[in-house]
């Protein structure tokens, strides 16, 4: 028996540390050099005035005695989930307060949720965002995985899986290849995981990037709400990737073993989370207002305008490449049959650019690299001219 949890001693690259560490290392012996990053999802649009405003005014009732608020509500606070009710409504669906629980990110929550489960095998569709993976082999165990790739559209459905009982990792719209599940493909997932008695964890970090008629959320589903659990995030469409907020959906009617897994996370929140800031949470609730999705579709269409113009160069050179009307990201292939990490340094070398190594979101993620959207349209522009140069020069075209 060891003192010591021996998961943690499991090699798990981390594929945003090494590019850091590369990055590091480049501006060091470049130090007159402006390095672009198209890379790691973190956002560059500012919040607005009225936003800031709030947020900082109810930053301000601390310090005054009648207004002042200590610990937040571990479940967070009745107006913010008050409002992310109202949102489901729109899509028409009837959730409960209590079953929403405001968090301090997706990658907080979906590790954390995993304190609920004993005996369970991870399914996990790779590529993906990473998390999924290194939480579960922390937590002892051995995921089993699915490979999207360009042969099967970056889709994979369950009639390839064997039926047992799985804790299912879903992404959609996908994070890094942007591809996002259809009603129907979701309904097969739901059905197999209820057949099964799996549980699915369904990634919405971008959902409000959705613009074909795509699902919003499974709950309009039959079946949805006996075995999905939702996360969702303010980082992407809001830029609280700073501030940290999010919410996790966990319907009363999800039950294993007798075992109501609403009640068990509400223990977890209880004993292991103290709340997310009050002025976070009141800057959140302006954010779900009528004005203030209308300042966050902005900062999206700027965004997704990023993505078209990435997609534009990429074109211009006959890369093989998948985006999609639902994604801030571009998922690459690798020129000339190069590794993610070559074209990466590639890049880095030649252009001074950031991208993200598709080998990062998984093994089958070998050979492609991710470009994001987020950066500022000017940047976005001069690195895709500098990889343009590049590309051309050194003839690195299909």
């Amino acid at each position: 028996m060891s003192f010591v949890n021996q998961n943690y001693t499991n090699k798990l690259d981390n594929v945003f540390y090494k590019i850091g560490q590369k990055v590091n290392l480049f501006s060091k012996n470049n130090p007159n050099t402006q390095i672009i990053s198209l890379g790691i999802g973190d956002v560059t649009r500012p919040f607005s005035d009225k936003l800031t405003n709030i947020m900082v005014n109810a930053l301000l009732e601390q310090q005054f005695a009648s207004t002042f608020k200590g610990y937040p509500p571990e479940q967070g606070y009745l107006f913010l989930r008050e409002k992310i009710k109202e949102r489901y409504k729109t899509f028409n669906v009837n959730l409960s307060v209590d079953e929403i629980f405001i968090g301090n990110g997706i990658g907080c929550d979906i590790a954390n949720i995993l304190d609920m489960f004993q005996d369970y095998t991870p399914l996990i569709i790779e590529p993906t965002y990473p998390a999924y993976f290194a939480s579960s082999v922390l937590n002892g165990k051995t995921p089993h995985v699915l490979n999207a790739t360009k042969e099967n559209d970056f889709c994979v459905l369950p009639n390839v899986v064997e039926p047992k009982q799985y804790l299912i990792y879903l992404c959609s719209p996908n994070n890094p290849t942007g591809y996002t599940y259809t009603k129907k493909q979701l309904k097969e997932w739901i059905d197999f995981a209820n057949k099964t008695n799996s549980i699915i964890l369904l990634d919405l970090a971008y959902e409000f990037f959705i613009q074909e008629k795509l699902p919003h959320t499974t709950y309009t589903i039959a079946g949805a709400k006996k075995c999905v659990i939702e996360f969702c995030s303010f980082s992407k469409m809001s830029g609280f990737t700073n501030l940290r907020c999010s919410y996790t959906i966990i319907p009363k009617a999800i039950k294993r073993e007798n075992v109501n897994l609403n009640s068990s996370f509400l223990k977890r929140q209880l004993t292991k989370f103290n709340g997310v800031p009050y002025f976070v949470q009141v800057g959140a609730e302006y954010v779900l207002s009528t004005q203030g999705q209308i300042e966050q579709q902005k900062n999206i269409d700027y965004y997704k305008n990023n993505v078209k113009i990435i997609c534009y160069y990429l074109s211009k050179l006959k890369l093989d490449f998948v985006s999609s009307k639902s994604t801030p990201y571009v998922w690459l292939k690798c020129p000339k049959g190069k590794s993610s990490w070559q074209f990466f340094n590639d890049l880095l070398n030649n252009c001074a650019v950031i991208v993200v190594p598709g080998c990062g979101f998984g093994k089958c993620g070998e050979g492609y690299v991710r470009l994001s959207g987020f950066n500022s349209m000017e940047n976005t522009i001069k690195a895709c001219e500098e990889i343009y140069k590049y590309m051309i020069k050194e003839k690195c075209t299909t």
